[in-house]
């Protein structure tokens, strides 16, 4: 999602945030991150990883956020660094990368090989041949995506451990559908860049793990 525009104040807010910050730090135990606002960034709500640690990156805007969403944002981003998420998606993208490269590099090295000793391959052959190779050069990338869209789910049921109800994420999820505008882009990009599930997609995660405490503790 795009971030909102920023509020013109953020002193006051930015003290209440990093103080929530550190109590949140507490909570899971970690460091207290460092805290950093930007008023031009187009995710609401992120975690960089620099040389002197993870620090929560946040959109101006963020700091307007009705308390209880405020503190959603702030659990959920605590919430991948207390689980390593951040220096685990850094491996990621690298062996990512690697990957298509090798893959890349295959397959010129084989159809270099072909046409240097005069192999007459068929035209469906080069097609079948292709196929297999864009697909290999697209699997990195959608079991990385994948593995983004479970953290994520993971941060949010971890948020809602942390602070003892969903009613924190419901806000936060309220907050989003009407400050924050989805990113407009054209469907390949969307699919290449989609990092996060649907906002509905984790409501309805949310809901599930409601029904299925609720389950849990009546069979107590």
């Amino acid at each position: 999602m795009a971030a909102p525009d920023s509020p013109p104040n953020l002193q006051a807010a930015f003290d209440k945030a990093s103080a929530m910050l550190r109590r949140l730090a507490h909570v899971a135990h970690v460091a207290p991150p460092g805290l950093a606002v930007r008023p031009k960034t187009q995710r609401v709500g992120a975690v960089e990883l620099r040389k002197d640690g993870p620090w929560v990156v946040l959109h101006s805007a963020a700091l307007t956020a009705p308390e209880p969403a405020l503190q959603a944002l702030l659990a959920h981003e605590m919430a991948h660094i207390a689980r390593g998420h951040p220096a685990l998606r850094r491996r990621l993208r690298i062996a990512s990368v690697a990957a298509i490269w090798l893959v890349a590099f295959s397959f010129i090295a084989f159809a270099s090989v072909q046409v240097a000793i005069g192999n007459p391959w068929q035209w469906w052959v080069w097609l079948a041949t292709a196929t297999i190779w864009l697909a290999a050069m697209l699997a990195p990338r959608a079991a990385q995506l994948a593995i983004y869209r479970r953290q994520e789910y993971e941060a949010d049921r971890i948020t809602v451990e942390w602070l003892g109800s969903s009613g924190p994420m419901i806000a936060l999820f309220d907050w989003l559908s009407t400050n924050a505008q989805p990113l407009s882009r054209r469907l390949p990009a969307r699919l290449w860049l989609a990092r996060q599930p649907s906002t509905a997609a984790r409501r309805q995660a949310l809901a599930r793990l409601g029904t299925s405490e609720g389950h849990s503790s009546s069979g107590r």
